[in-house]
């Protein structure tokens, strides 16, 4: 019986996308016929990949926002989110102008598979009318939340915010529970699953436990003296690599990683090498900061040129970041915060911090600074636990079932 997986992504790049683009490539290598569809970005007809058309002129919405009147549903939200003084914190909307169940690929779909999805999906319209099963990947803690993405956030906001959240959770609540068939909820770590699977909204539906894959041709070891010619980093320091979309994102905690440097007797030669938008504020020691990079098999040679990855968020999912760092060998010190934990064994792929503070990751630092690590091993069983074949695996798996009960 053939096939047709659709996957929904409202962007095309970014931690979540970039996972999904990953499990689509992965179901691709095995035969499967999977199409990517999101709402920004580029076409790539070749490769599965399409995005829904845009519904009015940029410069006609531009300039009706300038004016104080908003036409699209997203830019109505970031309006009201600047009333509500939502700066430094994260929400998404329910509501959105796109039609996404009129696209061909999700007419013809087997099974719609959502991944991180704000503006792209109207909840109300969406679930109303759609009629396949569904998977629904979880990316971080939104779907499940009302307008915040996870909970440190939503701890931290305004009451005028809360109230909101659950005004937006009630509506979702209202809206899941008049489905005859709900999603099916994926989760890369153990511990989104254990979050989702205990939620007001989630809490009556199947969970199942499938961690992120990648492609290991690409991120695998390479010789540390090449990559770091490559980024013109010195020979004769050790590098300790930070990797954030914004550095400056409360939620990853790069802060916390400043005070824990700042508050250390560091050895002469440990000198960090950041990336990601934003400022380094590091007076304690020299930086690298090399901007943002998008490209793979650039990052791939950075994770070998380092000796250690930090990852100190405060909340967080899978992080690609820590997978990435395993399979091209390189040791990761990271936060106890969500699902960090998980791929990490303490002493041989790294150190975990006992505590999401500063203090705490200064030990976790100094304990991998004194260790020595077998990367090739590291390398080795991370790849053979984190490779995208093995996800794009299971998921068929999941699909196949799904369609038989349909």
């Amino acid at each position: 019986m053939h096939q047709l997986i659709t996957h929904l992504s409202a962007n095309q790049t970014g931690g979540a996308a970039i996972s999904a683009r990953r499990l689509h490539n992965g179901l691709q290598s095995l035969g499967t016929d999977s199409h990517f569809l999101s709402l920004v970005g580029e076409p790539n007809t070749k490769l599965g990949v399409d995005v829904l058309p845009k519904l009015y002129p940029r410069f006609w919405h531009n300039a009706a926002y300038r004016l104080g009147f908003p036409v699209q549903q997203h830019l109505k939200w970031q309006r009201r989110m600047k009333q509500l003084d939502c700066e430094g914190l994260f929400t998404s909307n329910i509501e959105s102008d796109h039609d996404v169940l009129s696209h061909p690929t999700v007419q013809e779909a087997s099974v719609l598979n959502l991944h991180w999805v704000p503006g792209m999906l109207d909840w109300k319209t969406f679930f109303a009318s759609v009629d396949r099963p569904l998977v629904w990947t979880l990316h971080d803690m939104n779907p499940f939340l009302g307008i915040f993405h996870y909970t440190v956030d939503r701890d931290r906001a305004s009451p005028a915010l809360q109230r909101l959240d659950r005004d937006i959770l009630e509506i979702k609540k209202r809206i899941l529970h008049s489905l005859d068939r709900p999603p099916v909820i994926v989760s890369p770590s153990k511990w989104l699953l254990r979050e989702s699977s205990q939620s007001e909204l989630f809490s009556g539906l199947r969970h199942v436990h499938i961690p992120y894959g990648l492609d290991t041709t690409v991120f695998k070891p390479f010789p540390q003296g090449f990559a770091r010619d490559v980024f013109q980093l010195p020979q004769d320091r050790k590098l300790m690599l930070v990797v954030a979309e914004q550095l400056d994102d409360h939620r990853k905690g790069f802060d916390l990683l400043v005070d824990a440097l700042s508050s250390m007797k560091l050895p002469y030669d440990l000198e960090l090498v950041a990336v990601g938008k934003g400022a380094v504020p590091v007076a304690s020691m020299r930086c690298h900061h090399l901007g943002s990079i998008h490209d793979e098999r650039l990052m791939a040679l950075l994770y070998s040129a380092v000796d250690y990855t930090a990852i100190t968020s405060r909340q967080d999912n899978l992080p690609n970041v820590v997978l990435e760092s395993l399979c091209c060998g390189t040791p990761v010190v990271g936060t106890p915060a969500g699902g960090i934990p998980e791929p990490i064994i303490s002493e041989r792929d790294g150190f975990v911090a006992e505590s999401i503070s500063s203090s705490a990751l200064s030990d976790a630092i100094r304990q991998a600074i004194s260790q020595t690590f077998d990367r090739e091993r590291i390398a080795k069983e991370a790849a053979a636990r984190y490779n995208g074949v093995l996800q794009a695996r299971r998921c068929q798996a999941l699909y196949d079932e799904m369609c038989h009960q349909a």
